[in-house]
């Protein structure tokens, strides 16, 4: 006989709205629900810090700085107003009671974890010079009350960087000063509850970690101050975990890196500011030398001190 019931997919009989927003999180662990078409900009001086695309009956993972990371549905994040910022995080996620580090797609780490071939990894690094990295698999089903992911060496330290990382590529680990390129098997896979290992032999606090994917032409250095400088990736030599690494660019006596990539010329570097958003193309930069100055971007100060840099492919 025919059926009689209507047969709906698990999302649709939870009667969750579909719809994609545009979720921003800022400096302050606000956390803003927007439209796609609306301008993630700064509000009442709080700014953006994570930025993503999500469907309303999907989820992303927020792992906070200090080794705990939690599950929210983006259908439980409040429609946010124009000209408001949100609401606290810590109203929605009940646990959450430090910085947000990292933010990722649940279905993105859905999808990298079902890619046959090279096996991923999320890559963790803490600023007190501790890495490691964990079995993808253990993030497909956490849950809203939260797991710990990282164990700290000390209350004073605290993630700084969070990558889903190919363990047949290189990474890129960064000091105020040095850069260290290794290949990911030099990242030993430990348990959640581990603080993992030196990264690099330095007493400089670690400023992040990036991966060096096979297009990569190029290395982009961005500092504290504003300066840019672009070099040929041959120019990062591969070398080993805890080494003192490599200079990038000279660096002025007060300035610092603030982030490095593998670029190559169809990308373009976002750098957020205080001030906001500016976009440039990286074939619009000379390509350099690794101990180039570098070229000036922007200034370090007020409202255009430099808070993230991301890159992109160029639209």
């Amino acid at each position: 006989s025919p059926r009689l019931c209507k047969v709906v997919k698990a999302k649709d009989a939870s009667n969750i709205p579909r719809g994609q927003f545009k979720i921003v999180i800022s400096e302050n662990n606000y956390i803003r629900k927007l439209s796609i078409d609306d301008k993630a900009s700064a509000v009442k001086g709080d700014i953006p810090k994570h930025i993503l695309i999500a469907d309303n009956q999907e989820s992303i993972l927020l792992f906070d700085d200090k080794g705990k990371v939690f599950k929210l549905p983006v259908h439980k994040i409040p429609l946010t107003e124009k000209g408001t910022n949100g609401c606290d995080i810590r109203m929605i996620i009940k646990g959450l009671t430090a910085n947000i580090a990292a933010v990722l797609y649940e279905p993105t780490v859905k999808k990298v974890s079902e890619i046959k071939g090279a096996k991923h990894f999320i890559t963790v690094v803490t600023e007190g010079n501790y890495i490691k990295k964990l079995d993808i698999d253990d993030f497909l089903n956490v849950p809203l009350s939260g797991i710990i992911y990282t164990k700290l060496v000390s209350s004073n330290d605290r993630v700084v960087d969070i990558q889903i990382t190919p363990d047949n590529l290189d990474l890129i680990i960064y000091s105020g000063h040095k850069a260290l390129r290794v290949p990911m098997s030099e990242v030993p896979n430990y348990k959640r509850a581990s603080q993992g290992v030196l990264a690099m032999n330095t007493k400089e606090s670690i400023g992040g970690i990036s991966v060096v994917y096979p297009n990569a032409t190029h290395i982009i250095v961005v500092t504290a101050s504003g300066r840019v400088n672009k070099f040929s990736i041959s120019g990062l030599d591969k070398s080993v975990r805890n080494k003192g690494g490599s200079s990038v660019i000279k660096l002025g006596k007060t300035d610092k890196i603030l982030s490095i990539h593998g670029v190559n010329d169809d990308n373009v570097i976002s750098v957020i500011t205080r001030a906001g958003r500016e976009v440039y193309k990286v074939k619009d930069f000379d390509t350099l030398s690794s101990v180039s100055s570098g070229v000036k971007l922007a200034s370090s100060k007020g409202d255009n001190m430099i808070i993230k840099v991301e890159v992109g492919l160029d639209q």
